[in-house]
């Protein structure tokens, strides 16, 4: 049975440390009835730093079913970290070095995340925002201690919205003669990141620097972006919207065939978008022929004999 390690502060609980048989953790919103607010410098880090408070326990939820016993999780032993909407704060390091740590869930009533909070926890690539409020401004410290690829979904009260954040790196060139340092970032993410502040994220500014990073990014990362955005046009102006329409356009081999891998439906949507013309349903025929998707290719046989009446037409799947 998990035991979660806490202080009070008035009335309000900090997490100090926790001790399950997982490491995927799931927090309450209270502790002993208190709503559990912040997570404690160093609480989950590979650094662990005692608390000078006196340290409460309480044991939640139901023992493992297989029996495993309970141990510290901290550092490479958290996996997955999902916080109640209660939490307001993240202290400092609080989650430092945790390298294994690969999804982060929380809400947007999560107002300050201190410096280093996300230090090194270099396996972090998915994020889940719960926005009940509209308010995405929580991302901002959050992202912003992540460089890697990032996925990011925003689960707004009526509707997801999925988002891909690109990677970039840090470094420093010198200037020998004028013994100057510079920092240069690499890659579109820094730029990406630029798109957040207090006033939570800017669609439209997020959605212009796809120019960008269409001349910078490979496909690995231009693929879930362009898919992402116009699955789900959420603040998606029309003419950002083109810009993506004619990527995909110029890319329809790579596109198609990437959603075929993801055994992702894909048909009617390039219906809705008019991407599909009687030229092009050859390719798209043979690509899903090709990856077994013969629901598909239905489809577009289908779609032929509407479009062409008395037309039929046999293929060797």
């Amino acid at each position: 049975m998990p035991v979660l390690e806490y202080c009070l502060l008035g009335q309000q609980a900090t997490l100090t440390g926790v001790r399950t048989s997982s490491g995927r953790i799931a927090l309450p919103e209270e502790l002993d009835g208190y709503p559990l607010t912040h997570l404690g410098a160093y609480c989950l880090s590979a650094h662990r730093v005692e608390p000078v408070q006196p340290v409460k326990q309480l044991r939640v939820g139901e023992p493992d079913p297989f029996g495993r016993e309970d141990r510290p999780v901290y550092g490479s032993g958290l996996l997955a970290l999902s916080l109640p909407s209660a939490v307001r704060e993240l202290d400092s390091h609080c989650c430092y070095g945790c390298g294994k740590l690969e999804e982060l869930s929380f809400f947007d009533g999560l107002e300050y995340v201190s410096d280093g909070a996300f230090k090194n926890c270099r396996s972090l690539c998915r994020l889940i925002l719960h926005a009940p409020n509209g308010n995405t401004a929580a991302l901002e410290g959050v992202l912003s201690q992540i460089s890697g690829f990032c996925e990011v979904e925003i689960r707004f009260s009526d509707q997801t919205v999925p988002l891909i954040f690109p990677a970039y790196s840090e470094e420093w060139e010198e200037n020998c003669p004028a013994r100057i340092f510079s920092l240069d970032f690499n890659g579109t993410g820094y730029q990406y990141r630029q798109c957040l502040s207090f006033r939570g994220l800017d669609f439209e500014r997020y959605d212009g620097l796809f120019p960008v990073a269409a001349n910078n990014e490979n496909l690995e990362v231009l693929l879930p972006l362009v898919w992402r955005r116009l699955s789900v046009p959420y603040a998606l102006q029309k003419k950002h919207q083109r810009d993506y329409l004619d990527w995909v356009q110029a890319h329809l081999t790579e596109m198609t065939q990437w959603l075929l891998e993801q055994k992702q439906p894909f048909f009617a949507r390039y219906l809705q978008w008019g991407l599909v013309t009687e030229k092009s349903t050859e390719l798209l025929r043979s690509l899903a022929a090709r990856q077994g998707d013969t629901e598909t290719v239905s489809a577009i046989l289908d779609w032929l004999k509407q479009r062409r009446p008395g037309w039929d037409k046999e293929y060797d799947l």
